[in-house]
Formats: C-alpha cells, structure tokens, sequence
C-alpha cells in the first residue's frame, strides 16, 4: 500500500511587496501552526520515506520544521520544482514516477495544486486546503505508476485553522 501526505505550506507573510513569490517567508503565526502540525503528525505516527518540496522558502521551511519535529533528516527533503506549480498537472506525473521502495511520500507545496490533486486523487471536492493543512491519502497499490484518479481514500484532512474555527 502506497501512502501519500500532502502538506500545503504555512502561512507566509506579504509584508514586503519587493520580496518574489518564490522568496516570501512564513508569518510568525505561520511557523506557530507548522509546529503544531508536525506534532499532529509525529502524534499520528505519519512518518515520509520520502519527503519532497517546493523550492519556494515558505514550503521549504515549512518542510524543514516538520523534518525536525518527525527526525526526518533535512539533507534528504527533496526539492523539486516541479512542485512549485498552481495546477496538479506537474504533481501526478511526479508521484507515478516515484520509487517503490518508498511507501510513504510527503509531498510539501502551495494551492491551489494541492486541492485540486486531493480531489482529483480521492473524488472528494474539499473546497480548500488551509495553510499547514496536512491530508492523508492511501492507495492499495503496491506502485506509484499505478495512482488513478479516484482511487485514493482520504484518511484525514487537518490543520490548525480546522482546531481554530472548532474552538469559536
């Protein structure tokens, strides 16, 4: 069984209009809910084999955050550029070409590529990923190749923002 963990990157801050896209950093509040992300996910057991990310610095960081937190060393988080892309177009591709020998895939990038890759994989249709959302997605395939549309279960859907919202 394949499992994959898409992560939407922590909220970034837009405080400096001269800073790129690809160069924003994360909010203090943005780095506050990745660190409670990754303890959710060192809670639930939800360990990568393989952890992949944006280029981006606010997915990097965020990437790195819940390395540190799952002992997920950093020299071996992924970056691909693939990732950096607003449409899921990139990111199937990617998955089905991922080695076997990693059963567990995390793959850290930006909406709205994420959501619609998490509809398109489970046939759900979740309206948005929060930032520092976190979705889990099995498949009962023994490859990747063999990822269909439709076929994924969605184990769970979390973030700080669904705790936020649950306590107002």
């Amino acid at each position: 069984m394949k499992t994959l963990l898409l992560v939407r990157h922590a909220k970034s801050s837009w405080n400096d209009a001269d800073i790129s896209d690809m160069d924003r950093p994360l909010k203090r509040s943005g780095v506050k809910d990745a660190l409670e992300i990754s303890e959710k996910l060192k809670t639930l057991k939800c360990l990568p084999d393989l952890l992949i990310s944006s280029p981006a610095v606010r997915a990097i960081t965020t990437a790195l955050i819940i390395s540190r937190t799952l002992k997920y060393h950093y020299n071996r988080i992924v970056i691909n550029d693939m990732v950096y892309d607003f449409s899921k177009d990139a990111l199937l591709p990617l998955l089905r070409n991922t080695d076997d020998k990693y059963d567990v895939v995390m793959l850290v990038g930006h909406d709205p590529a994420l959501t619609y890759l998490l509809n398109d994989l489970t046939g759900k249709a979740i309206e948005k990923m929060p930032t520092s959302s976190v979705a889990k997605i099995n498949f009962g395939v023994k490859h990747w190749q063999k990822l269909t549309p439709g076929k994924g279960k969605l184990i769970f859907l979390e973030s700080p923002a669904k705790k936020k919202n649950a306590e107002e």
